[in-house]
């Protein structure tokens, strides 16, 4: 859990967790896994399945992030990840409410 990771000022558990919540949301809603694909690939998919641009643009933004400060070697501040706890949040609220198109239109 990435709340319990921040008090715990374990980065790498809280970057991995973030990842994990953001990636569970999309697959549960696209109904399919998408841990083989690369964050373009998953980009392009999302806005494929009908996901605004911008949106799937932050998607990808929030994991590449998360990806590079969970392997840096200095230790993430409890600010800084209370800020990408905040947005990663609001980007899983609104990854739940996006309704994707079927994966064949």
């Amino acid at each position: 859990d990435a709340a319990k990771a921040i008090e715990g000022r374990d980065t790498r558990a809280f970057y991995a967790a973030v990842m994990q919540a953001l990636k569970q949301g999309l697959e549960t809603r696209l109904g399919r896994a998408i841990g083989s694909l690369t964050h373009a690939e998953l980009k392009r998919l999302l806005v494929e399945r009908g996901m605004p641009s911008a949106l799937a643009t932050k998607i990808k933004d929030e994991l590449e992030g998360a990806e590079m400060a969970r392997f840096s070697a200095a230790g993430g501040e409890d600010k800084e990840m209370r800020t990408t706890l905040g947005r990663a949040r609001e980007l899983f609220a609104e990854i739940l409410r996006f309704t994707p198109s079927a994966e064949d239109e």
